[in-house]
């Protein structure tokens, strides 16, 4: 594993950075996700394909944005369980749950993150928001190897 990155401001990067999540429409209807996270200088793409379907591409996004994380963090085992809008506080949210495994704790995860205007974005953000403490540890300690 790599060792941690440098922030903008040239403190350690503490957490795996989004950089892009870009949404695509096969000639069969078919919805494709990618997502591009970076980490340590590096980057690491995970993509994830399913039918069309707004609730569906939450959920596409969010296992595009779990198979990036699993290239990031070798030997991290979960699974995307749901992903889901949901109103509260008068703001819309989108919702991400995630089992993992008794290595990492075991049992579900949560992340929540404002829709705002690109729900397939807010989703890979969920995903990565739910496994943000498992994956910081698992990143420091890959790191100390």
């Amino acid at each position: 594993m790599s060792s941690p990155g440098k922030s903008e401001d040239g403190g350690l990067q503490k957490r795996v950075r989004l950089m892009s999540v870009v949404r695509s429409v096969d000639a069969a209807g078919r919805v494709k996700v990618r997502v591009e996270l970076e980490w340590g200088g590096e980057t690491f793409q995970g993509e994830a394909v399913d039918e069309s379907g707004y609730v569906i591409e939450l959920r596409t996004a969010a296992i595009a944005a779990l198979e990036a994380v699993a290239r990031t963090a070798e030997g991290l085992d979960a699974r995307v369980v749901g992903a889901k809008e949901v109103r509260a506080f008068d703001h819309s949210l989108v919702v991400v749950a995630v089992a993992t495994d008794a290595a990492t704790g075991g049992g579900s995860l949560v992340g929540a993150v404002l829709r705002g205007s690109d729900p397939t974005r807010a989703a890979a953000m969920a995903l990565l928001q739910s496994l943000n403490r498992v994956l910081g540890n698992y990143l420091r300690i890959s790191e100390e190897d």
